[in-house]
């Protein structure tokens, strides 16, 4: 894989399918330390805030709501 250059500012997201890698790349970066762990914001957390459950079941909600 080639360098992963991050801007000094800004936000970047990292999104793609449940248990696709995204928390795994993202400990693998703070391990390295090519970022700090108070740089990562995960929708999980914000999830486990205001909602009841882990996952939205998208299927069962109306089209226009996903």
């Amino acid at each position: 894989m080639g360098e992963l250059v991050l801007p000094s500012t800004g936000i970047v997201l990292i999104i793609g399918p449940s248990n696709s890698g995204k928390t795994t790349f993202l400990r693998k970066l703070i391990n390295q330390g090519v970022i700090k762990k108070s740089q990562v914001i995960s929708s999980d957390d914000f999830r486990d805030l205001v909602g009841d459950s882990e996952f939205i079941e998208w299927e069962d909600r109306p089209g226009d709501e996903g």
